[in-house]
């Protein structure tokens, strides 16, 4: 992967819900950034019996506030899992490992729950479309269920959680995978 390619996938990124912001009366249009981590858990692919083992994450989420509960988001992960059996033709496995990239681009919705806590964020619930790609292999399209959270330590920074789930059409016709991913990062709000 290029640094543009990643560069762009972080500006693109620059849309995951900005949960802190859209509190803040006034400030329509505000970007949030939030660089993360996660666990992704992968399981059988519908194809051969192959199965991607969970693995640690590495991703980037942009947010741009449209309306004070309403931002459009966009996610770029990659992670490396351990490959069990047999992966489909083309398909570029390093050793035991194969690199899978997920990114989607979305809306999100922030609610702030009943009786939340003091410098809690809103809850975020979120979904978008985007795509699972295997290295050398199938370019999935995916849809990005998700909802998140986390605790505010100033109108400009966040500690954020969330999960998501990528339910994708593994190599067009062969069926369907669902990968669940669980992620923390900081989110910078401007």
């Amino acid at each position: 992967m290029t640094h543009r390619t990643l560069l762009a996938a972080v500006l693109l990124s620059a849309a995951a819900a900005l949960p802190a912001a859209s509190q803040a009366p006034g400030r329509l249009l505000s970007v949030s950034v939030e660089p993360y981590v996660g666990y992704g858990f992968f399981g059988t692919l519908p194809t051969r019996d192959a199965r991607l083992e969970g693995d640690w994450m590495l991703g980037a989420r942009a947010g741009l506030r449209l309306l004070p509960q309403w931002s459009a988001f966009g996610d770029f992960r990659r992670s490396t899992p351990r490959v069990t059996g047999r992966l489909p033709f083309g398909v570029v496995v390093h050793g035991e490992h194969v690199t899978v990239e997920h990114w989607s681009a979305g809306l999100a919705y922030s609610q702030v729950p009943r009786g939340g806590a003091e410098g809690m964020l809103p809850l975020a619930l979120e979904a978008g479309v985007g795509q699972a790609r295997y290295e050398g292999g199938p370019t999935d399209l995916a849809l990005n269920l998700g909802i998140s959270s986390g605790i505010a330590f100033s109108p400009n920074l966040a500690i954020r959680y969330g999960a998501n789930s990528y339910v994708s059409n593994f190599d067009g016709d062969r069926g369907w995978t669902n990968q669940v991913f669980l992620t923390v990062g900081a989110q910078l709000s401007l």
